[in-house]
């Protein structure tokens, strides 16, 4: 357990998904996650709270893609979706406390070192 600290880790899908054609409300929710994600840890900064967000790092293979002989991710790749396991483990987790604000990438996961994201500075849609 966390030792009276507490986590808050967001799935997010990065900018490709918030703008594809088609993903309208998943898009936006997923956009809205991000944004939500680094004004809460901001908020929370010192009050025990981490905040983080974690992608996939591409797109997994769930039943969000709809069934097709050529089902592929956009680079053509489907991630399985028990690549979040160990990241999302991590950061629940007493070993990451006091890391918030961070954005991490499942599919680099080998500790939070080798799966941090710089991101952007700041949110560019168009």
């Amino acid at each position: 357990m966390r030792g009276g600290a507490s986590a808050i880790v967001t799935i997010a899908s990065g900018l490709a998904a918030a703008v594809a054609p088609g993903f309208g409300p998943y898009g936006a929710a997923k956009a809205f996650l991000e944004a939500a994600s680094r004004i809460w840890a901001q908020d929370l900064a010192g009050s025990g709270v981490d905040v983080n967000v974690l992608l996939p790092g591409g797109a997994a293979d769930t039943d969000l893609l709809p069934p097709s002989p050529d089902r592929k991710g956009a680079d053509g790749y489907l991630l399985c979706p028990g690549v979040m396991r160990a990241p999302i483990l991590r950061l629940a987790s007493d070993a990451s406390t006091g890391h918030t604000g961070e954005r991490y990438i499942a599919r680099l996961w080998n500790g939070p070192e080798t799966a941090r994201d710089p991101g952007i500075a700041k949110p560019r849609i168009m």
